[in-house]
């Protein structure tokens, strides 16, 4: 176990890094790209929009979990003063006003993927990011076991949080933090053991379940909702336990961004 604690710190300490570093390229030099918006991401949301209400008709407690996550992306969609093109990966960057105030978020994402799905699911995980932030309101941590740090916050002056690593960090070491982290790890472990060694997109799914099990404290809510999006297109149906179990694990989730409760007790299987 504190073998796999150590891991989870490099990880962490990994992920802190490339955040910092994408603040820094798309903040430094200039304090007006926050105004642009890609003209792919109106056509993205509106995408989304319409795969919640395709789901909103399919009478599956699958479906009916998919849409309601697919709200939670389109309501805090509203909340992006800017998206940004990447070709690998993404994030969330909160931006904060002069009086130290959240006043919307950065968005960067795979827009110019030409496979939908692949596209959209980046896009629902980054704003998953986003979400979270909004609702738990711990520096994108995603729950609720740890108190967020009395430290000030220090905004530069183009309004991105200068030490949010450092703020991570003391959350990460916090003694409480390791309840949350090993109950969702063992959920995305169990989550794992349910995919077929003979399904062909077996890879799709282990690659963001592994992702979701290096930063839990981070990517656990966001790599959820990407395989829900996955799933309506890849034919989950056909895999029955792995997709009962995955929408159970995105009801758990988002039920704790809507009432704020910790993290307590790993997800049992649905019956």
């Amino acid at each position: 176990m504190r073998k796999h604690q150590r891991n989870l710190f490099q990880s962490f300490k990994i992920v802190l890094f490339l955040t910092v570093i994408n603040a820094l390229i798309i903040g430094i030099g200039t304090g007006t790209i926050f105004n642009v918006v890609m003209a792919g991401s109106d056509e993205d949301m509106a995408k989304l929009d319409q795969l919640r209400r395709e789901a909103s008709t399919m009478n599956t407690n699958e479906s009916r979990s998919l849409a309601a996550t697919l709200a939670e992306s389109i309501n805090i969609g509203k909340s992006v003063i800017r998206y940004e093109p990447i070709p690998t990966s993404g994030n969330c960057i909160a931006k904060y006003d002069g009086d130290g105030q959240l006043g919307g978020y950065v968005v960067r994402y795979q827009e110019s993927s030409k496979v939908e799905y692949e596209r959209l699911a980046n896009l629902v995980h980054e704003l998953t990011h986003c979400y979270v932030h909004k609702k738990y309101d711990r520096f994108f941590y995603n729950y609720s076991n740890v108190a967020k740090p009395l430290d000030k916050a220090l905004i530069t002056e183009f309004g991105f949080l200068s030490n949010e690593e450092a703020l991570q960090l003391k959350m990460f070491k916090d003694p409480k933090n390791k309840i949350a982290v090993d109950t969702l790890s063992k959920n995305l472990k169990k989550l794992k053991s349910f995919v077929p060694s003979n399904w062909d997109k077996k890879t799709v799914f282990i690659t963001k379940i592994d992702y979701g099990s290096q930063s839990p404290h981070k990517e656990y809510d966001t790599v959820i909702n990407q395989m829900m999006v996955f799933c309506h297109y890849l034919e989950c149906t056909k895999q029955p336990k792995f997709y009962s179990y995955l929408r159970a694990l995105a009801d758990d989730a988002r039920d704790r961004r809507m009432t704020g409760k910790p993290v307590s007790a790993e997800v049992p299987v649905p019956k």
